[in-house]
């Protein structure tokens, strides 16, 4: 988040400004006046907790947008990140499984299955016949052609059974099953991204070029979600902040030339223009700097 207050820290600390306004032509009308130097500042803060494992910079560097900055320590997250790329892959491999099919195993596994129940049930139906004939010339009782009988029904129950699976191998898979697959891939590679996305959250870089003016924690801290770990100033984007007396306030105007000179540099004058009038007068502002209190 960025936010413009005086920039004390910086190598221009305040600002010895004579800037002086030309009012048409007359030179001799010229306001001059004393402020701050102020520029846009930008607070690096983590969207997550964390050990502070590495600082890459410290105040007073120069950083480019994009420059690596510090890196948060959570080994929670990168076991989550871990479990869930496994899990992943997990439902890739069942999805491949699911449209290649049985494998030539398999189907001979299957195939010998539904042989050897067809055999079995040929068996029952033969001992079936016989013992059939048997009770009717009452050779055998009848809970002896009962149990034949249970025998087939078995025997013929396990031989369907047997072809409905050996047919299920050669068919595939259900396309609902198939697309039920896909469906879990999809939510495996979204939980994935959100862990992925929690994980880069540990790791800071620069939004924008500046120098870096403070940093309030060092390696091996615990560091809070939002808590400023860096304050940033973009230096290119600097201006000068005055206070004027109300009886001067006709003598200025939007985009008038001003001189800026500057207690570390005094003998170099910078040049500038006013870009702002404030819409309201303070009467006692915190940072009222004049040629007296100088």
């Amino acid at each position: 988040m960025k936010r413009k207050q005086a920039a004390l820290l910086l190598v221009l600390v305040v600002l010895a400004a004579g800037a002086a306004w030309r009012l048409q032509g007359n030179e001799k009308q010229a306001v001059a006046s004393s402020g701050t130097i102020e520029a846009t500042q930008t607070t690096i803060a983590p969207k997550t907790y964390g050990q502070l494992a590495r600082l890459a910079v410290k105040e007073g560097d120069k950083v480019e947008p994009g420059q690596f900055l510090f890196q948060l320590q959570r080994q929670d997250l990168t076991a989550q990140v871990t479990r869930d790329a496994a899990a992943l892959a997990k439902a890739k491999t069942s999805l491949r499984d699911l449209e290649s099919g049985a494998r030539p195993e398999e189907l001979a596994q299957a195939s010998a299955q539904t042989g050897a129940a067809k055999w079995q049930l040929d068996q029952a139906a033969e001992d079936w016949e016989r013992t059939q004939s048997l009770v009717q010339n009452g050779a055998v009782s009848r809970q002896t052609a009962d149990h034949a009988r249970a025998a087939f029904e078995v025997a013929r129950q396990n031989y369907q059974a047997a072809s409905a699976q050996l047919r299920l191998l050669e068919s595939g898979y259900r396309e609902d099953v198939v697309a039920a697959q896909r469906d879990e891939i999809t939510r495996s590679q979204a939980v994935l991204d959100g862990s992925a996305a929690l994980a880069a959250d540990t790791v800071l870089t620069s939004p924008t070029a500046g120098v870096v003016l403070s940093k309030n924690f060092e390696p091996g801290e615990f560091v809070a979600a939002g808590a400023p770990v860096l304050l940033l100033a973009d230096l290119s984007d600097c201006w000068v902040k005055i206070y004027i007396p109300s009886s001067q306030l006709g003598l200025i105007q939007l985009g008038q030339q001003a001189k800026v000179s500057v207690d570390s540099f005094p003998n170099r004058t910078f040049s500038g223009h006013i870009k702002e009038i404030s819409q309201q007068a303070e009467f006692n502002p915190r940072q009222s700097l004049t040629q007296k209190e100088r």
